[in-house]
């Protein structure tokens, strides 16, 4: 768990799951046409953490900086924008059991 002190306006401590260097998988759209910009289902590595705004208050919340391996960009992310590599490609196999049973 990674753990960022209140700094500014902040009360609190804000927390993740995710550390820097781990291996995380994009799970929604950016909503950028630029090509070079990741996509769903891609996968990169958390460079950085960051808090958004510690001026904010308690309506900071944490970014992350991910370098993605296809396009090899690094891209401001939120926390709902990524889920963990091992947990895609467990979803992955749960996707391709429930496909494959379609198809008997």
């Amino acid at each position: 768990m990674t753990i960022r002190r209140p700094r500014g306006n902040m009360t609190r401590p804000l927390t993740t799951a995710y550390h820097v260097g781990d291996k995380v998988v994009l799970n929604c759209d950016l909503d950028c046409p630029d090509p070079s910009f990741p996509r769903v289902g891609e996968a990169g590595v958390i460079r950085r953490i960051l808090v958004s705004d510690p001026n904010d208050g308690d309506k900071t919340f944490l970014n992350f900086d991910v370098k993605w391996a296809k396009t090899g960009k690094i891209v401001n992310v939120g926390d709902d924008e990524i889920i963990p590599a091992k947990s895609a490609a467990w979803l992955r196999r749960q996707l391709a059991t429930l496909n494959w049973e379609r198809r008997s």
